[in-house]
């Protein structure tokens, strides 16, 4: 079965908060990116920042140009 799975991209911390808000409404999946401004020109609230969504299945893309050295900050 096909399911929706939005995506939410913020650029700042106010940002994601109205964006999970309004997706988490309706979705059980959400996917999540996050980009170091290095990787790709644009930077999104910093991991430390934001908080995991109450969904019950959550992707998380990291546009960072060294990903591993944020996976510490992402599990906690």
């Amino acid at each position: 079965m096909a399911s929706v799975c939005p995506t939410v991209t913020p650029y700042d911390t106010h940002q994601y908060r109205e964006q999970v808000e309004r997706v988490a409404a309706f979705a059980k999946r959400m996917h999540l990116d996050f980009m170091d401004g290095e990787f790709v020109e644009t930077k999104s609230p910093l991991l430390i920042e934001v908080w995991r969504p109450e969904v019950d299945v959550l992707d998380i893309h990291l546009m960072y140009k060294k990903p591993l050295t944020q996976l510490d900050k992402l599990i906690s």
